[in-house]
């Protein structure tokens, strides 16, 4: 069976980069991110949706607690996320436009040549 602190980890962490308190995830999907068997995240769930954290339908888990949900989260949570917070932003990443497809073939064709 699942505890709830794992799941609990991994809900709060697929949280942090968004801005929205709700996850497209399935049960299958987060029990193959945890490694463990489906049914333990739909008991680790339904544990949640008991204390009232969560509430979730098909392929959609919504926190309603957070600060509840982050109380039952293992120390490593914490430890990982100030590490991480540490970090620098991503930088935006620059669109290289595509090449055309007759200058690459001139390209490789003069480099063939050589």
């Amino acid at each position: 069976m699942l505890r709830t602190p794992k799941q609990s980890r991994l809900l709060a962490a697929c949280m942090d980069p968004w801005a929205s308190n709700r996850l497209s995830l399935t049960h299958e999907r987060m029990s193959n991110l945890l490694g463990v068997r489906r049914e333990g995240v739909t008991g680790a769930s339904g544990n949640l949706a008991a204390a009232g954290l969560i509430s979730y339908r098909r392929g959609c888990v919504t926190v309603l607690d957070r600060a509840g949900m982050e109380a039952r989260v293992c120390e490593c949570y914490d430890v990982v996320k100030t590490e991480v917070d540490r970090l620098p932003p991503d930088k935006p990443r620059t669109e290289i436009a595509p090449s055309r497809g007759r200058l690459d073939t001139r390209t490789r064709r003069s480099v063939e040549r050589s």
